[in-house]
């Protein structure tokens, strides 16, 4: 079954007003009682992100570049936008490639920090060059990213990337007599 409601407020929304979406439901034939709650902000930042990692070439890959991608797809602006950019472990930081097209951004405790605004529909790109060691051995690596609006509740975005292992075919070689 789908149940679909709708809700009018009674009257107006201050800016990043919380609304508390509560849903019970009760089976008096098994007497159990399920509960879910979804918050939704009114008139508040919505912020998305997006991690990519490019390779320069897709088998032993030695560098690595991350973009991650910041847009405000809600209602209002935002003028407190904090991020952390967790990255993989095993690779080395390139600390003068890093590069944003607006607010601050810094590198320190294998993260990348960013903060600053989003108006409306306004976005803002990181991009930073990792490089690492060609390995024997095939490698997810992850990449993750908590964004805090300053409004609503943080979000997590998480980008696996796929390392292969390093391989070499010899060429085959064909005799015909």
């Amino acid at each position: 079954h789908i149940i679909t409601y709708q809700a009018t407020p009674q009257g107006p929304l201050p800016f990043g007003q919380q609304l508390e979406n509560v849903v019970e439901l009760h089976d008096g034939r098994h007497d159990l009682t399920f509960r879910q709650q979804a918050n939704s902000w009114v008139n508040a930042p919505d912020i998305a992100a997006t991690i990519t990692a490019v390779s320069n070439q897709p088998l032993a890959a030695t560098v690595v570049t991350y973009t991650v991608g910041l847009q405000n797809v809600g209602l209002a602006s935002s003028n407190q936008i904090s991020t952390v950019i967790s990255l993989p472990n095993s690779f080395h930081i390139i600390t003068d490639t890093l590069s944003s097209t607006a607010g601050n951004a810094a590198v320190g405790d294998r993260r990348i920090y960013w903060e600053g605004d989003l108006a409306r529909a306004e976005s803002v790109t990181v991009t930073l060059v990792l490089t690492r060691e060609i390995t024997a051995v095939s490698q997810w690596v992850a990449a993750t990213a908590l964004v805090d609006d300053g409004v609503t509740n943080p979000t997590f975005f998480t980008e696996w990337t796929y390392l292969p292992v390093y391989s070499q075919f010899l060429p085959r070689v064909l005799y015909i007599q």
